[in-house]
């Protein structure tokens, strides 16, 4: 009896503990109510991005009710060597050449380096004017100096050389030294009233002549192409595949390279062909753009005012031929735009007015 008795009571202690015990545990939380997904709380946004300077958004294409600009041809000279031609020369073996650069005053003359001739040919009113002779065939680029030409010769000469009107070399400076190892880093040549100065790598320019145009032992640097008002230092380089980045840096004071302004285009950029700047403060960027899909490619120029907003952009035609130029997109004195196309029975000047 005692027996059963301690059995009885120790199932009735275990009874009373898994009760106590069930009683302690927490229930489980209640799902929550179902909510349509229209009436759900939405998700907070992400964080903002920094506020971007005005000048430096990508400034809208101006409206395209706009009349283009009327683009003309100024000057069409068949390839040869006679008079009123422009030489090109397309060996079995060997890169293809032609004019590679033009200059243009403020009378609209335009100057085109004919290396193949050894000379420039100078145009007015569409005809050719008179030749200026060259002591060679390996100059790449040219400017108008106070007292005649200056041209560039990055491989052969490795110098500038100064040159009258009548094409009498007056004397040379090196290009190689402080600020430019080597003559084919050398990627163009901008002669201003303090000297002469090249560009390297399309970066930084450094002056190698003076206002006399004799050798500066200085070679003074600076971060990119003085805009023509003297107010800033220019430089652009592609972005995305459909934009480019124009910088400023003023140049008063030792301020950095900042964004200007992003052109972007309709179709990919293949190279940058031209950066110039006039003296109201605008800038003029050029570029080559081809639609992948179909092979179609155009010249574009967009003009930026001075606060770095699009005001205007000109549509010229390609240029087809495989010669290399080194400058064939220029601002001329003149106001205008000029482009120099290698077509296949002409050298091509074309003229459009922003």
């Amino acid at each position: 009896m005692l027996r059963r008795a301690l059995i009885a009571g120790t199932l009735l202690l275990a009874f009373v503990l898994v009760a106590v015990l069930a009683h302690r545990r927490p229930a489980a939380a209640a799902p929550p109510p179902a909510t349509h997904p229209a009436a759900r709380a939405p998700a907070p946004p992400p964080a903002a991005p920094p506020a971007t300077p005005p000048a430096a958004r990508r400034a809208p294409a101006p409206p395209a009710a706009a009349a283009p600009a009327p683009v003309t041809v100024a000057v069409r000279a068949a390839w040869g060597a006679g008079p009123a031609d422009l030489g090109r020369s397309r060996p079995a073996e060997g890169a293809p050449a032609g004019p590679m650069s033009l200059a243009v005053d403020g009378s609209g003359s335009v100057y085109v380096l004919d290396q193949v001739n050894a000379r420039v040919q100078v145009f007015a009113a569409g005809r050719a004017l008179r030749q200026i002779p060259l002591p060679g065939d390996t100059f790449q680029d040219l400017a108008l100096g106070r007292d005649g030409l200056v041209l560039l010769d990055r491989l052969a000469r490795r110098a500038l050389t100064f040159v009258d009107e009548r094409g009498t070399v007056r004397h040379e400076v090196a290009l190689e030294g402080a600020g430019v190892p080597e003559g084919g880093g050398v990627t163009g040549l901008f002669v201003r009233d303090d000297g002469a100065w090249v560009e390297v790598e399309h970066r930084g320019l450094v002056r190698v002549a003076d206002a006399a145009g004799r050798a500066d032992p200085a070679r003074p640097t600076q971060p990119g192409r003085l805009a023509a008002d003297g107010r800033a230092y220019l430089r652009a380089v592609r972005a995305a595949p459909d934009a480019a980045l124009v910088l400023a840096a003023p140049a008063a004071g030792a301020g950095e390279l900042a964004l200007l302004a992003q052109p972007t285009f309709a179709w990919p950029v293949q190279r940058l062909s031209a950066l110039e700047s006039d003296r109201a403060g605008r800038v003029y960027l050029g570029a080559v753009v081809a639609d992948q899909a179909t092979g179609d490619e155009r010249e574009v120029v967009v003009v930026l005012a001075p606060g770095g907003a699009e005001a205007a952009r000109l549509t010229l035609p390609p240029r087809p031929g495989p010669e290399e130029q080194l400058r064939p997109l220029v601002l001329g004195a003149d106001g205008a735009i000029y482009q120099l196309a290698c077509e296949p029975d002409a050298a091509v000047i074309r003229r459009a007015v922003p």
